[in-house]
């Protein structure tokens, strides 16, 4: 799926894509949904956000495109995650797979929980099936 952002565009990384669809159908028996999966420049201490969480209320969301100049401001009606670049350009493909299965649980849960105990919770359950399995 694609959004318009003025001229450009805002598009599911393939790669990110092809992994929440595998993670949704192994550990969350597709329950999530369709979401706008790719990667954005972020602050430093930032692996990942979901600035939507399971809310599909529209929200405008600023994105930095991968190479971009500038930020832009985008309007959307389905779930986000946003994976920093980082975490691709250097080559840290585990924690770029840990983080979306991190930010999957956040869509997974009622919008505006953060890491509290039914977070935690969460993440144990998809631990114990076996999510991070090979990456940590």
């Amino acid at each position: 799926m694609v959004l318009s952002v003025g001229k450009s565009e805002v598009k599911d990384n393939p790669l990110l894509k092809r992994w929440f669809n595998e993670y949704n159908r192994r550990f969350f028996k597709h329950r999530l949904p369709d979401t706008l999966v790719c990667w954005t420049d972020m602050k430093p201490v930032e692996n990942g956000i979901t600035p939507l969480g399971r809310c599909l209320r529209p929200a405008i969301v600023r994105y930095k495109v991968i190479g971009g100049k500038k930020w832009v401001r985008f309007k959307s009606d389905r779930p986000m995650i946003f994976i920093s670049d980082v975490l691709w350009k250097r080559n840290w493909l585990s924690l770029a797979r840990e983080t979306l299965l991190h930010e999957m649980c956040h869509l997974a849960l009622p919008a505006r929980l953060s890491h509290g105990l039914r977070f935690q919770k969460e993440m144990l359950r998809i631990a114990k099936a076996g999510a991070f399995k090979g990456l940590w």
